[in-house]
C-alpha cells in the first residue's frame, strides 16, 4: 500500500507530504505499519 505522510518527524527522518511504500505490521495488523522505501516523487534539483 501507499502512505503519504501527514506530518513531518525529525525522529524518524520522514517529512510532510513524503509518499512512502508500506506494509502491515505482523505483530500489530490493525494498528501500525512498516515504512519500505519512499516513492520519488520525480523532483531533481540538478
Amino acid at each position: 500500500m501507499k502512505i503519504k505522510i501527514l506530518k513531518t518527524d525529525e525522529r524518524l527522518g520522514v517529512k510532510k507530504g513524503e509518499i512512502y511504500k508500506a506494509i502491515r505490521y505482523w505483530l500489530d495488523p490493525t494498528e501500525k505499519i512498516t515504512l519500505l522505501n519512499r516513492i520519488p516523487d520525480g523532483y531533481n534539483p540538478e
